[in-house]
C-alpha cells in the first residue's frame, strides 16, 4: 500500500474509545459532531473520520446527503435523516454550529443510553476504509 494511502487509511480508523458524540446527562441528550459530504447520490452514514485526520479536530460521523448545499437545503435533510435513523423527532434535534460549514454540532435530546447504544451500532456498522 502507498505511503499515501496508508496515512490516508490511519485518518479513517476509529481508535478504540473515540467516539464522535459526548454523552450529556445534565442536558437530557447527546452532542453529535458530524462532517457533512452534501450533494451525493443517497443519504447515508459513511464513515467514522478519527481525530488524526487533518480536516478534523476531533471524531466525527460522516453523513452523505443527497440534498445539495445551497439555501438550507442540506441541514434541512441532515436534521430529517438523523430523525429517521435514530428514531427521534425533528424536534429533539438541534443545530448546536456549523449552519454554513461542513462541520456540524448538533444536540439530540433523548434517552441517553439508547442514544449511545444506537450511535455505537451505527459506528460499529459502518466498513472499513482501506
Amino acid at each position: 500500500m502507498a505511503l499515501y494511502q496508508q496515512e490516508q487509511a490511519k485518518h479513517f480508523a476509529p481508535m478504540k474509545d473515540e467516539k464522535p458524540y459526548r454523552v450529556d446527562d445534565k442536558r437530557g441528550g447527546i452532542k453529535l459532531y458530524v462532517l457533512v459530504e452534501p450533494g451525493k447520490s443517497v443519504s447515508q452514514f459513511h464513515a467514522l473520520i478519527s481525530a488524526d485526520d487533518p480536516r478534523v479536530s476531533t471524531a466525527r460521523l460522516a453523513v452523505r446527503l443527497a440534498a445539495r448545499a445551497k439555501e438550507g437545503e442540506a441541514n434541512k435533510a441532515l436534521l430529517e435523516f438523523l430523525a429517521k435513523e435514530l428514531g427521534l423527532s425533528k424536534s429533539s434535534i438541534t443545530l448546536e454550529s456549523g449552519a454554513h460549514s461542513q462541520h456540524k454540532t448538533l444536540f439530540l435530546k433523548g434517552a441517553t443510553k439508547t442514544l449511545d447504544k444506537l450511535l455505537s451500532d451505527i459506528i460499529e456498522s459502518l466498513p472499513p476504509k482501506n
